[in-house]
């Protein structure tokens, strides 16, 4: 299936589903929030975290049970079934009541989830809230991986370039993980992201030029946790102050848009014909 920009998400659900396995976990936003799909998910044997969308009523079962407090607020569980059918599906139902609303205002989240009830309401409830790391990341995949090819006319290109960048992302997750591992949470939250890919940037051809194949070889363990061990023996051996970040002044306010304002954007691939 070939999507272009002016495609919804849902539109890619059948391609997730061919690409799970067993016990497999989704945490999606509530755009992915439909019958079909969670159902979809828990006959391929996995399992889901994904916010409740308003245009699934669904049916609650049951009272409403205060199951404790997480950093943002209140956490309540409930059943609920999907629909009124005799052999719908029954979830858990996850509501977080927050101390501070959302920036869309919302002043309580609810969740759906498949997970079994050996996961507490709260894991569930901090599972979701991690979930905006995959939105800033695109932001990291722009502004310090350099994800998007400046001109249109080779979408061949741009997908091999997000690619990459997306492959430089997960090494990217792999070292702020090893340096959670080592250092002070605080230290490492810091840390300037655009400072450590620069740095990464700059040492990388001298590396390979100095360092031959067969050093390296020798250098990489062989298992999983070996190389779990190296990696946080070297983080171990870094100064993040040379990477905290700058501090910025105040925003200037955004002019007025003037150009454009009627949102007549075109879809790429549409005016290429591909979609």
């Amino acid at each position: 299936m070939l999507l272009d920009g002016h495609s919804q998400e849902s539109n890619c659900c059948d391609q997730i589903i061919d690409e799970l396995v067993a016990n497999d976990v989704i945490i999606a936003d509530q755009q992915y929030c439909i019958v079909s799909f969670l159902e979809k998910i828990a006959i391929a044997e996995s399992l889901f975290v994904i916010r409740h969308h308003g245009r699934l009523k669904g049916i609650l079962h049951g009272k409403r049970r205060r199951i404790g407090r997480i950093d943002t607020g209140v956490v309540y569980e409930q059943q609920m079934k999907l629909s009124d059918h005799d052999d719908a599906m029954v979830v858990r139902r996850i509501t977080v009541e927050l101390d501070e609303p959302t920036r869309d205002r919302d002043h309580e989240i609810h969740v759906l989830s498949n997970l079994p009830d050996e996961v507490s309401a709260k894991r569930i409830a901090e599972l979701y809230r991690h979930r905006w790391e995959e939105e800033t990341a695109f932001n990291v995949l722009q502004m310090t991986l350099t994800c998007e090819q400046p001109g249109i006319g080779h979408p061949q290109a741009a997908t091999f370039l997000f690619c990459m960048s997306l492959l430089a992302f997960n090494l990217r997750q792999t070292i702020f993980a090893t340096l959670f591992a080592t250092h002070e949470e605080e230290d490492v939250l810091e840390s300037s992201h655009f400072y450590i890919s620069k740095n990464v940037s700059d040492n990388t051809e001298g590396m390979l030029i100095a360092i031959t194949p067969d050093a390296w070889a020798n250098l990489i363990p062989t298992t999983i946790k070996g190389i779990a061990t190296q990696l946080k023996k070297i983080a171990q051996g870094i100064d993040l102050r040379e990477y905290t970040r700058s501090s910025r002044g105040r925003k200037k306010k955004k002019p007025v848009r003037t150009g454009n304002a009627g949102g007549s954007h075109l879809s790429t691939a549409k005016l290429l014909g591909l979609a």
